[in-house]
């Protein structure tokens, strides 16, 4: 859909809430305007520096706007009916106008310093050599788990449909309870696609929650013989679900050697679990030879173990005690000392 330049004009409150009015000036003169609400776009010419909107919306919702030609970051606004005001300057795009665009700004500047800092970092590591890789994700770590601290009080002031959209930049980073506690506090949205994001996220992280069992399994091993998780009884496991070209799932294999010779003559057993597609099998089975871990593995091809251990992300394991159930879910590249820490904590 292409729009047309409109001349500047006064809207009345009420035409005003029953369409939206998107009302900006830019310090680029001209060129064109993309908005992207993730239905449909809407294209506008830029003319001596003005720009200017027009539609109509159910309800709000999140929408990207950016200038054409892929020159510069998208930025986010609330698209709602009313008068939304935007500038651009130096290719950064700021919001106002109507109250959950405000609100939206301020939070979003409060929170700026954090998501600054992340995108260097994340641009450095994947230029970094591979030695330097885990420190810098442990510093991305650190900065996310900092700014849920920060974006909690701000979410939580108001149950706008700004703050609603605050939370879907940082609900991964958020514990269970907070995220339940969410969905409650903004299931007025729950029409929004956002909102089933972050209630399927949710029922995810408590599939597997510590002091319940694990779901079993049967799975195929190396030579095709089938594998029952319940053999394992009596016994701690560590689960590990990874894929053959996942760097920092195979990253951990040397770290996980040296647990396996110390902690196994004590009960303790290995059992990785591939997600590689039939189509990869002999990257698969490469891998594991490469690496020559002297643990089981097992194939889940169809890939449907991590639904029902509610996997979000690779490499992710899993501690279960000798009945069978999760002692505790460990999530991302994890390094040998904290490794050693929660087996030596759990299984001696």
């Amino acid at each position: 859909m292409i729009g047309t330049l409109l001349p500047a004009l006064c809207y009345s409150n009420r035409a005003s809430s029953q369409r939206y009015v998107i009302t900006g000036k830019s310090d680029v003169k001209h060129g064109f305007l993309v908005l992207n609400n993730r239905i449909s776009r809407d294209t506008i010419k830029i003319k001596n520096g003005r720009f200017e909107f027009r539609g109509k919306v159910n309800r709000p919702t999140l929408a990207l706007i950016e200038v054409g030609g892929g020159n510069g970051i998208p930025a986010e606004l609330i698209l709602e009916n009313g008068v939304i005001r935007v500038s651009l300057v130096k290719r950064e795009f700021r919001i106002g106008g109507t109250k959950n665009n405000r609100d939206y700004q301020l939070v979003k500047d409060q929170l700026a310093p954090y998501k600054q800092q992340i995108t260097v970092l994340q641009e450095k590591l994947y230029q970094a050599p591979a030695k330097d890789q885990r420190k810098i994700q442990l510093s991305i770590d650190s900065l996310n788990k900092k700014k849920v601290l920060v974006a909690g009080p701000l979410i939580r002031k108001d149950k706008d449909f700004a703050r609603f959209a605050v939370l879907m930049s940082v609900y991964r980073n958020e514990t269970p309870g907070n995220i339940s506690n969410y969905l409650e506090m903004f299931k007025t949205f729950s029409a929004d696609p956002g909102y089933g994001y972050i209630a399927d996220f949710y029922k995810d992280m408590v599939k597997a929650e510590a002091g319940f069992p694990v779901p079993g399994f049967e799975l195929k091993d190396l030579t095709g013989q089938v594998v029952n998780l319940v053999s394992f009884k009596g016994k701690y496991v560590l689960i590990d679900f990874w894929f053959y070209n996942c760097n920092f799932c195979r990253r951990m294999v040397p770290s996980l050697k040296k647990m396996y010779t110390e902690f196994n003559p004590k009960g303790f057993e290995i059992i990785s679990i591939s997600v590689d597609p039939k189509a990869d099998e002999p990257q698969w089975r490469k891998a594991v030879a490469d690496d020559a871990a002297p643990w089981l593995q097992l194939w889940d091809y169809d890939k449907t173990l991590p639904e029902q251990y509610g996997v979000n992300g690779y490499p992710n394991l899993f501690l279960v005690d000798k009945e069978g159930k999760l002692i505790q879910k460990i999530v991302g590249f994890t390094d040998e000392p904290v490794l050693r820490g929660i087996l030596k904590k759990n299984i001696l």
